[in-house]
């Protein structure tokens, strides 16, 4: 009430706006970090937490044991296939460690046509869908 001066603003604008700061500096008393009032007043405070989070990144058996499960199934349904249908297969899913490659990647490597290579490619992933076995 010292500090008031009613020609220059009502009341409960000065009482809102002295609450405001006494709230303001309560607050920056109970942080390690000072602020200036300026900026608390436009931010909110944030809590952070002592304990971090630790996420597991193993891998869940069941998902390990479906995806060597699946690798075996492909490996043994690629033993049906011809040596090029074999061959265009690996190069266009990447089975043989390399990056998938297009199609018209794989017509430039192995010289023949888009057509070739398409009806190729579709006989041998029927071949490999009759050979899978679930």
């Amino acid at each position: 009430m010292k500090n008031y001066n009613p020609n220059k603003s009502p009341f409960f604008w000065w009482a809102k706006k002295y609450v405001d700061t006494r709230i303001a500096r309560s607050a920056n008393l109970h942080t390690t970090i000072r602020y200036p009032l300026k900026f608390t007043k436009d931010h909110k405070p944030h809590k952070e937490f002592g304990l971090p989070v630790i996420v597991d990144t193993s891998l869940d058996p069941n998902k390990t044991y479906e995806r060597s499960e699946t690798i075996n199934l492909i490996k043994n349904a690629l033993t049906h296939l011809n040596k090029e249908q074999k061959e265009l297969v690996m190069l266009a899913y990447g089975f043989d460690g390399d990056k998938p490659m297009s199609i018209n990647k794989i017509c430039k490597k192995k010289q023949i046509t888009r057509m070739h290579c398409v009806k190729t490619l579709h006989e041998a992933l029927t071949l490999m869908k009759a050979n899978i076995k679930l």
